[in-house]
């Protein structure tokens, strides 16, 4: 999100991340990933890893949304396809009711395809290029006002520069991997 929001020039801002341990009920998140304009939250993302079937995760949902009107979008971002049966649709539909807020459950790539629809191949490149920089710099702790992350990310930077040296590919804007 943090390169998205630079690639394509969005009027939203991009709220600093809270820890991935911290509920979010106790910091008045609704997601994990949101975006703010005029102080108000519009659009928020929640991912969740090993879990695709989220029916008590949309109920907490439907409160968290009534602490925040005139959110625009709120999903749920799964590492696997979302189990979509008719229970989850059917509260879908009854959060975006009570809520005016549009609900989306939706894989990675998915996401990613939602995300980047209508991009050129340019800004398709520059933000490739704006993500992994944002990435690195995250896990480097060079963005800490907006990913304070408090993991040890040695292992994963080590790994990452691997990946990128083994793919012969590199990053333009001066990261140092």
């Amino acid at each position: 999100m943090q390169a998205h929001l630079s690639v394509i020039d969005a009027d939203g801002v991009l709220l600093p991340l809270s820890q991935m341990r911290s509920a979010n009920k106790k910091h008045g998140n609704i997601g994990d990933v949101e975006v703010a304009q005029g102080g108000r939250i519009t659009e928020s993302w929640d991912g969740k890893y090993g879990k695709t079937y989220l029916f008590d995760e949309l109920n907490e949902l439907d409160d968290k949304l009534k602490l925040h009107p005139g959110a625009e979008v709120a999903g749920f971002i799964t590492d696997g396809p979302p189990l979509m049966r008719d229970e989850v649709r059917d509260l879908i539909g009854s959060v975006e009711l009570s809520t005016g807020t549009e609900v989306l459950i939706m894989g990675f790539d998915t996401w990613v395809q939602y995300k980047t629809e209508g991009l050129t191949e340019g800004e398709l490149a520059a933000l490739g290029n704006e993500w992994m920089v944002a990435l690195v710099e995250s896990l480097c702790q060079k963005r800490r006002a907006i990913a304070p992350i408090d993991e040890p990310c040695d292992v994963w930077v080590k790994e990452l520069s691997l990946l990128v040296k083994k793919s012969g590919t590199g990053v333009k804007g001066g990261v140092d991997l």
